[in-house]
C-alpha cells in the first residue's frame, strides 16, 4: 500500500465549518430579502434645500461649478485638489456615459432636512448619499451648496462680458476672479 501524505490534506472539520459558514451565509441575506429582517434601509427624510449644479471643466485642470438655475459661477475647483469631490462627479459622469447621457441635465446637490447630504443624478437615477463618506467629504459638497445659496439669497452682482451679456457671479467668486 501507498503511504498517504497527510501534510498536504485540509482537515476535514476545517472544510465542514467552512461549508456551514457559507451556508449559513446563504440563509441570512436570503431571510433578509424576504423578510426585511436584519435589512439596513436609509430613510430619505424631505429636502430642506436643492441646489442644481454643473460644471465645466477648465483646460488649465480647474473645474468651474455653477448653479444651473440662475447661470451663475459658484466656485471654481483649483487643480489637483477636492479629490473626493472630483471622483464623485467622475463616478457621476462615467454612470452618464454608461447610459449615453450628456452633460446637459444639471446634478442636483440635496441638503436634507434630517441634515443628511445627497448628490442625484436625474439623468440616470444613481444617488450618493455624502455622509456615509464622513464629515470631511461631506464638506467639500456643503461649501459648494452654501456658496450656491448665498448668491441666491444675496443681491446678485452682474458683470458684464465682452460680448455683452450678462453674468452673475457670487461675490466670494468675483473676489478670487480679481
Amino acid at each position: 500500500m501507498a503511504e498517504r501524505n497527510t501534510s498536504e490534506t485540509i482537515p476535514r472539520s476545517l472544510l465542514t465549518g467552512a461549508g456551514v459558514m457559507v451556508l449559513l451565509a446563504l440563509v441570512f441575506s436570503g431571510v433578509s430579502s424576504t423578510t426585511d429582517i436584519g435589512a439596513l434601509r436609509v430613510s430619505t427624510s424631505p429636502p430642506a434645500s436643492v441646489v442644481r449644479i454643473q460644471f465645466r471643466d477648465e483646460a488649465d485642470g480647474s473645474v468651474t461649478v455653477f448653479d444651473a438655475d440662475h447661470d451663475e459661477i459658484v466656485a471654481v475647483v483649483a487643480p489637483n485638489s477636492n479629490g473626493f469631490l472630483r471622483g464623485v462627479m467622475r463616478g457621476f459622469v462615467r454612470s452618464r456615459m454608461l447610459h449615453n447621457e450628456g452633460p446637459e441635465t444639471p446634478f442636483q446637490f440635496i441638503r436634507r432636512q434630517d441634515g443628511r447630504h445627497s448628490v442625484v443624478d436625474p439623468a440616470t437615477g444613481k444617488r450618493v448619499e455624502l455622509d456615509a463618506f464622513g464629515w470631511n467629504n461631506v464638506g467639500a459638497f456643503s461649501r459648494l451648496m452654501d456658496e450656491a445659496l448665498k448668491a441666491r439669497e444675496a443681491n446678485k452682482h452682474r458683470l458684464v462680458s465682452a460680448g455683452g451679456d450678462a453674468l452673475n457671479i457670487s461675490p466670494a467668486i468675483q473676489t478670487q476672479l480679481q
